[in-house]
């Protein structure tokens, strides 16, 4: 995947591809035909910069829908959003992708940006957990494997060939030392999975209650874009906590950024509070 320059907002760039889309872990092959994952990616972003955004929209949701390499599509999709004046939805879809690739500059800096333009605060990471979350939870799982195999095969050759344990024992430590790192970092975002977190999606701030009930006194206010833990569901509420705070908002005002099998179709969701 090619990156573009980095993207400010407004007015954000697609990224384009120039290798095979991921889909469950292996390649796509044949580029080039109409309904490749590959031409497809590129019909959206065609889409996009000739101004059909519900067409790159529902091409998007569709590509996640089949399991294609999230990062880049949650990204462009993002991007979309945010020219068709949706920021809270798109601020969700860059979390996303913040999820898969935790360092990327172009997602950061999307995100910093639209968090200044609605006054939404990030979210809260207290040290040391900000610090594993550099990673992505799928590269501490690809590490900790590794690790685990390279241990053990050096173990096995130290068994068969002791006369190799002084060269290959500094090998075993290195494996140890980053299957803890591994163990750390994946501990670290089952966490924030268990906190089951959310991103408001409202356009225009969201009205917390103290009660699920339209008519229950206000409890605090979420600017789009908010990242808030979940603490309860009822009924087409869901109870966020915030700094503290604590209050119910109504469903379709925030969309789940973990797990990663809430792939919802932003055509369809409610805007205003």
């Amino acid at each position: 995947m090619r990156r573009r320059p980095r993207i400010f907002l407004p007015g954000p760039r697609l990224r384009a591809v120039t290798t095979a889309l991921v889909l469950g872990g292996g390649l796509l092959a044949a580029p080039g035909r109409a309904d490749t994952p590959e031409a497809r990616f590129e019909a959206a972003r065609a889409a996009y910069d000739r101004g059909d955004l519900a067409t790159a929209v529902a091409e998007y949701e569709a590509l996640l829908a089949e399991g294609v390499d999230p990062m880049p599509v949650y990204f462009n999709l993002g991007n979309t959003l945010y020219r068709m004046g949706r920021t809270g939805e798109a601020m969700w879809a860059w979390h996303r992708a913040r999820v898969r690739a935790p360092r990327d500059p172009e997602i950061l800096a999307n995100l910093d940006l639209a968090e200044r333009i609605t006054g939404a605060p990030p979210f809260p990471q207290p040290f040391p957990a900000s610090l594993f979350r550099q990673v992505s939870e799928a590269a501490w799982r690809r590490g900790l494997v590794s690790a685990w195999w390279v241990g053990l095969l050096a173990l096995a050759a130290i068994h068969l060939r002791p006369a190799l344990g002084a060269g290959l024992r500094p090998v075993v430590v290195l494996a140890l030392l980053t299957a803890v790192g591994g163990l750390a970092g994946l501990g670290s975002w089952r966490i924030l999975r268990e906190q089951d977190p959310v991103v408001v999606v409202a356009e225009t701030p969201a009205q917390a209650r103290f009660a699920p009930l339209d008519t229950a006194t206000p409890s605090m206010v979420l600017p789009p874009g908010t990242w808030a833990r979940t603490v309860d569901r009822r009924d087409g509420w869901i109870e966020v906590e915030r700094d503290d705070q604590r209050g119910w908002i109504r469903k379709e005002h925030a969309r789940q950024v973990l797990p990663e099998t809430d792939i919802a179709p932003a055509l369809g969701m409610a805007s205003g509070s």
